[in-house]
C-alpha cells in the first residue's frame, strides 16, 4: 500500500477547502496537482476526518448544493394535477363473507382491522375490476430481441 505522508501544508490546504464547502475529490483533484502525484478522494475524507477528531477541522460554509437541497425543502414542488379520465367507479367496499368469484378482490385497510373489505365491483380482469385491474396489471412492450425457438429447435431472434 503507498501512502503519502501529509505535511502541515497538505492538512491547511484540505482544512482552507474543506471549510469553503470544495468536495473532497475536487480537493484530491487540487493536491494531486500541487503534489504532481495521485491524490484519492478517499485519501482527502480520511484526512478530514482525523482532523476533525482532533478538533483541527471547523465546521463547512454551507455550499451551494446545500443551498439549492435547502431551498427545495423550504420551497417544496407543488403537488401534480391528476390526469384527467373517466370518474372511477366508487367501490362497493363488501366483507370477505359477501365476496363471489365475479367480486373484485382489492383489499382496503388492514385485514386485522374490524373495517378491512374488498372493492366489489364485477370482475374485469383475473380478480380485478377495470380500474384496479389497471394498478395491478401494467403492459409491457414485448422486446424484439427475445429468443424463439424455430420448429428445428435453434434459437432464433425476434
Amino acid at each position: 500500500m503507498n501512502t503519502m505522508p501529509w505535511t502541515e501544508e497538505h492538512e491547511t490546504t484540505v482544512v482552507k477547502h474543506w471549510e469553503q464547502g470544495l468536495s473532497a475529490a475536487k480537493i484530491a483533484s487540487e493536491l494531486s496537482r500541487i503534489l504532481g502525484t495521485a491524490v484519492t478522494r478517499n485519501m482527502v475524507m480520511g484526512k478530514v476526518d482525523r482532523l476533525r477528531k482532533n478538533g483541527l477541522l471547523g465546521p463547512r460554509e454551507e455550499t451551494s448544493q446545500t443551498l439549492k437541497l435547502l431551498g427545495v425543502i423550504r420551497n417544496p414542488r407543488p403537488p401534480r394535477p391528476k390526469k384527467q379520465g373517466l370518474p372511477a367507479p366508487d367501490p362497493l367496499h363488501i366483507p370477505m363473507e359477501a365476496l363471489t368469484k365475479y367480486s373484485c378482490t382489492w383489499a382496503f385497510g388492514d385485514p386485522r382491522d374490524e373495517d378491512f373489505n374488498y372493492c366489489g365491483l364485477p370482475v374485469e380482469r383475473r380478480s380485478f375490476c377495470a380500474q384496479h385491474a389497471a394498478r395491478a396489471y401494467k403492459h409491457v412492450a414485448p422486446n424484439p430481441l427475445r429468443l424463439k425457438k424455430s420448429r428445428t429447435g435453434m434459437l432464433l431472434f425476434g
